[in-house]
C-alpha cells in the first residue's frame, strides 16, 4: 500500500460515527483474521467489501483526512490472503487504486456489488474449499444494498458478515407512524433492502388501538425495526448467530445507523459479545 495516499480536495465529508465505524470493522477483522489463521485446517482467507470507496475521506468539522475501512484492513498485524474490493463508481476505484498502491494480494471490481457479489464474487468462496471471507457491506444509503446481496452473504456459511442498517433513513423516509401513509414508492424501497413485505407485520401493530373500522396500524418502538432485521438475518438470512445491532450516532446523540454482524460459527459468538461490551 502507499505510505502518503493522495488527498484531493473532493474527498467526502463523514462524520465521527464513521471512524468508529472502521474502529468496529478493524476490530472484528483483527480478531476473525487471527482466528482462521491459527485454525488447525488451513483456510484461504478473504476480505471482500462491496463498498470500497476511494479509501480516504475528511473528517466533517476539522477537515482531517481519515482512512477508510478499506485502507485499514490492509495494514492489519495479520492480514488476509487476499483483498477483493468492490466500487462502482469509476472516480472512486481510481483513486482507491492509486491509496492502495502496489499490493500483490488486492483484486479490484469496478461494478455494481448488487450484481457481482451474489452473482460471482460470495459463490466463488467455498467452505468445502477450506476458504473463509469476512464481506463488509457498507452501502451509501438505503438504496444501495439489496436484500439479494445481503442475503448471499449470509446463507454461504464460509462467510460472516459486518451489515449496514439505515435505520435513520428507514424511519425518515419509508417508515411513517401510521401504515397508511406509506406510498409505494416508499414500500419499494423497504422491500428491496428487506426482501419483501414482512417488515409490515413486524413494524406495525394495532396493539393498544380501538377494535374500530378503517383504522391502519401504527409503528411500533423505534427499536423494533433493528430488532426485527437482527432476527431475519438469522431466519431467512441463514445466520446461526448475530449481533444485537451496534448503534452508529452524530453529535446530537441520534442513531443514524447499525451495524450487524453475522456468522455461521459458535466462536463468533464469544468475539460479537466482546465486540458489543467494548462498542455499545
Amino acid at each position: 500500500m502507499a505510505d502518503e495516499p493522495d488527498a484531493p480536495d473532493d474527498l467526502d465529508d463523514v462524520g465521527i460515527w464513521s471512524i468508529r465505524k472502521n474502529d468496529i470493522v478493524e476490530y472484528y477483522a483483527a480478531v476473525y483474521a487471527e482466528i482462521t489463521k491459527n485454525a488447525k485446517a488451513h483456510f484461504m482467507r478473504y476480505y471482500v467489501d462491496g463498498f470500497a470507496n476511494r479509501g480516504l475521506s475528511r473528517l466533517r468539522g476539522d477537515g482531517r483526512v481519515v482512512r477508510g475501512s478499506a485502507l485499514r484492513l490492509l495494514n492489519l498485524r495479520t492480514p488476509f490472503d487476499r483483498y477483493v474490493f468492490v466500487e462502482k463508481n469509476a472516480k472512486r476505484m481510481a483513486d482507491l487504486k492509486r491509496n492502495v498502491g502496489n499490493a500483490k494480494n488486492v483484486e479490484f471490481i469496478e461494478a455494481d456489488a448488487n450484481v457481482v457479489l451474489p452473482s460471482t464474487v460470495l459463490p466463488g468462496i467455498r467452505y468445502e474449499r477450506y476458504e473463509r471471507a469476512l464481506c463488509f457491506l457498507d452501502p451509501y444509503n438505503m438504496r444501495g444494498l439489496r436484500w439479494t446481496t445481503i442475503a448471499a452473504s449470509a446463507a454461504n456459511r464460509a462467510i460472516d458478515g459486518i451489515i449496514h442498517f439505515p435505520t435513520m433513513d428507514a424511519h425518515r423516509t419509508v417508515l411513517l407512524a401510521d401504515e397508511g401513509q406509506i406510498r409505494p414508492t416508499m414500500r419499494a424501497k423497504m422491500n428491496a433492502y428487506w426482501g419483501d413485505e414482512t417488515w409490515l407485520d413486524d413494524l406495525y401493530s394495532t396493539d393498544g388501538m380501538l377494535p374500530i373500522d378503517g383504522l391502519t396500524r401504527r409503528k411500533r418502538e423505534p427499536r423494533a425495526l433493528i430488532d426485527a432485521f437482527r432476527q431475519r438475518l438469522i431466519t431467512a438470512g441463514g445466520y446461526s448467530v448475530v449481533s444485537n445491532g451496534i448503534p452508529m450516532r452524530n453529535t446530537k446523540g441520534n442513531v443514524v445507523y447499525h451495524l450487524l454482524v453475522g456468522s455461521h460459527s459458535a466462536k463468533a459468538a464469544q468475539v460479537i459479545r466482546a465486540l458489543e461490551k467494548r462498542f455499545t
